[in-house]
């Protein structure tokens, strides 16, 4: 009996599969060094013409905009023009200002690349977009033309050149790109993914079982939502390991198979997630630990919405063009027919994952859809013989892009055979520069906000629309103040019922309230009460609107909106908050997800949230000396309840003491007298206050300091990690 180890089978069959995917050809071995060279200077030139074209594009995309960039749109140019700035003037603190970003789910690991040629271009959209472009849109382009070479068996550099062209040519590559979204970037690493396992169908390579395993875990972490992708690529890749093994090994050696294939498996796994902890070990544990299907609630859409979204994404154009291409592969000789399996088997398996789990709307959700697409097409080029075909297939795309993305669409053309939100068409979904209409009463609004307020005034928005929210308004105040101006001071107010709180602590801290009515929302109403209870009050006058009067005029915006600004007359008093909270709990029910169950009620106090983290142990920071300072606990407190914090002190003189006092209070604000609980803080302890009086509908707690000498020099007091049980 012969025996053949797995092992062997499956470098064996590595070598019958995988194949070189020169891109610039073969040659015999009495080929010219000359004509070699030529094609390499081809090539370099082709990357040239690539670069150009999609920067050029770009430029004029961007170039025709006018529009106030919001929310995740500007997120990322926000970190990459401060870390651009951070590099320029001080390494140290760059270093410590992207360590301090790491844990969050909004890193400055994308805006590592950018950076550097931000500091050569100076900060600003149209420097940031082509940026991207660069470092991000035209590498994901190039992989995806790399992975089209696995398929077929000839003509592999004529693949990969009509594949990169195709993949600029879709709008679906281009859409979250132009909207400041760098989520192309950790695309393109999950793309290189199959581009390496394609070479090695067996993983008879250790070198690529470690090369998958670390790029899928690096690209978790540079954009969370990856997770999806890089899970169903490490499945893919492990199941199609095992098919290519077993197809080849000899019966009495499958047993074998199983168990090498689980190996690798088992090691791949272990690689994506030690990257993930190696790199970002406390994003990593939030990460694995987080139920987000909670916390996102609110986003998630049905599936048949989820359908016409993501169909209209591309159009049937696409769809069918694509999938009849990679179908097309199937019925080849001249094609790798388990590699097409595989890449369709990955398309389908994330697209069950999505649907089923995430639920979730967002053009930067669906590059992997777009990759395998765009590999369709290019097999179709290359598979048919029919010139008139392909010359009136790329003339269908080019109508399609121009009627996508340019300002130059045809209304008519482009309502009958386009996509929108109800439908899937023949063309993309349109998507050109974004102009504003009301450009210029956005600007009259910041100018008047910019007169009564000044520098000093709290700046509440009661919007959270595509119209309207925080975001826009701090977009318009820097495109209209001078560059020695400050800027507005916009308070952060709750957008989202799953995932913020009450906004009472913003309505105790606006001078000023910025309304739009009808109220303005970017999800459905129902999940934004905290929104619609606050304009609901302030168009009807009611509750703790009283305490505001509406300055003259409004101002028209897009949408049939219209803006107006309130002006507080009354500095809120214990009982105008505990009255603001009860309206509150009544008109947004159920209660937020969000929530901390804390508010501060001086100036003096900050309360500071981590983000994304459960449960919400909010940090206090106070000074203490120059007055009280107050916090109002509105939770639920039990017949055992205990205040438990980590203590830090900070600049206290030896002859000052910080004392902390608990007050239960009555529905109304009164104290419950003989229930209050005292001590004094001492720095780096850890307290563990027993609660008095479970009954208390509320509770308000004191800090305070005391000088021996009578001196009037303030102390610093942290209260880390708080949290009532």
């Amino acid at each position: 009996m012969i025996r053949v180890s797995s092992n062997a089978v499956g470098q064996a069959a590595s070598r019958r599969i995988a194949r070189p995917a020169a891109l610039s050809g073969t040659f015999p071995s009495a080929a010219s060094a000359v004509a070699h060279r030529r094609i390499l200077a081809i090539d370099l030139l082709l990357v040239v013409a690539v670069y150009a074209a999609a920067l050029a594009f770009a430029y004029l995309y961007v170039r025709s905009e006018r529009f106030f960039y919001y929310w995740d749109f500007v997120g990322y140019q926000v970190r990459s023009e401060w870390l651009a700035h951070l590099l320029a003037h001080d390494l140290g603190q760059a270093w410590a200002a992207f360590l301090v970003a790491l844990p969050s789910d909004y890193n400055m690991i994308p805006s590592v690349p950018l950076a550097p040629l931000l500091m050569v271009t100076g900060p600003g959209r149209m420097p940031y977009i082509l940026a991207i472009v660069a470092v991000y849109v035209v590498p994901f382009a190039l992989v995806t033309g790399a992975v089209a070479t696995r398929l077929v068996r000839r003509a592999p550099r004529r693949v990969f050149w009509t594949t990169t062209w195709l993949v600029l040519a879709l709008p679906a590559t281009w859409v979250a790109a132009l909207r400041g979204y760098p989520d192309i970037g950790g695309a393109a690493l999950l793309v290189l993914v199959l581009y390496i396992y394609l070479g090695d169908r067996t993983l008879a390579r250790w070198r690529s079982v470690l090369w998958i395993g670390s790029l899928a875990g690096f690209a978790i972490v540079f954009r969370r939502h990856l997770a999806y992708a890089a899970t169903v690529e490490l499945a893919t890749v492990s199941v199609g390991a095992l098919a290519a093994r077993w197809q080849s090994a000899a019966d009495n050696a499958r047993r074998a198979v199983l168990a090498v294939t689980a190996s690798r498996a088992m090691v791949l796994a272990v690689v994506a997630v030690g990257t993930l902890f190696a790199i970002a070990p406390a994003f990593a544990w939030r990460a694995l630990t987080t139920d987000y299907t909670v916390y996102y609630a609110s986003y998630e859409i049905p599936t048949g919405v989820l359908a016409v979204y993501y169909g209209g994404h591309y159009g049937w154009l696409i769809l069918v063009a694509g999938l009849a291409g990679l179908g097309w592969g199937l019925w080849r000789h001249d094609v790798d027919r388990g590699a097409v399996v595989l890449v369709l088997g990955a398309a389908g398996l994330f697209a069950a994952v999505w649907f089923g789990a995430a639920r979730q709307t967002g053009q930067h959700y669906a590059y992997l859809f777009t990759a395998v697409l765009a590999v369709g097409l290019g097999l179709l080029m290359r598979l048919s013989t029919f010139r008139p075909a392909r010359v009136a297939l790329v003339l269908a795309l080019l109508v399609n892009g121009i009627m996508c993305l340019s300002p130059w669409a045809m209304p008519r053309l482009t309502a009958a055979l386009g996509s929108n939100d109800t439908r899937v068409g023949l063309l993309s979904q349109a998507i050109p520069p974004l102009r504003r209409g009301d450009y210029a009463s956005m600007r009259g609004l910041v100018k008047q906000l910019r007169r009564v307020a000044g520098a000093d005034r709290r700046i509440l928005v009661a919007a959270s629309s595509i119209v309207l929210n925080p975001d826009i308004l701090m977009a318009a105040d820097k495109e209209v103040r001078r560059p020695e101006e400050p800027p507005l001071r916009i308070l952060w107010s709750p957008q989202v019922d799953s995932r913020d709180g009450y906004p009472l602590q913003a309505l105790i801290d606006a001078d000023l309230v910025v309304v739009a009515t009808p109220a303005q929302y970017h999800l459905r109403p129902q999940e934004q009460d905290v929104v619609g209870a606050l304009v609901s009050a302030f168009v009807a006058g009611r509750d703790f609107a009283r305490n505001y009067r509406p300055l003259p005029g409004a101002f028209t915006l897009d949408m049939d909106a219209e803006a107006r600004i309130f002006e507080r007359i009354a500095a809120p008093s214990l009982e105008d908050v505990l009255a603001t909270l009860a309206t509150l709990e009544r008109d947004i029910d159920p209660p937020p997800g969000g929530e901390d169950y804390w508010v501060h009620l001086d100036d003096r106090t900050e309360i500071v949230v981590p983000i994304d983290e459960r449960p919400i142990l909010p940090t206090f920071k106070t000074s203490v000396g120059a007055g009280p300072s107050a916090l109002l606990y509105f939770g639920r407190l039990g017949a055992v309840s205990r205040l438990r914090a980590q203590v830090r002190l900070d600049s206290c003189s030896p002859a000052r003491t910080a004392h902390l006092r608990f007050v239960p209070l009555e529905r109304d604000g009164s104290p419950r007298r003989d229930h209050a609980a005292s001590l004094v803080l001492t720095n780096g302890a850890r307290l563990d206050m027993a609660l008095p009086d479970p009954d208390a509908a509320y509770g308000l707690l004191q800090l305070e300091g005391e000088s021996a000498d009578g001196s009037d020099a303030a102390c610093r007091v942290w209260l880390e990690k708080v949290s009532v049980e």
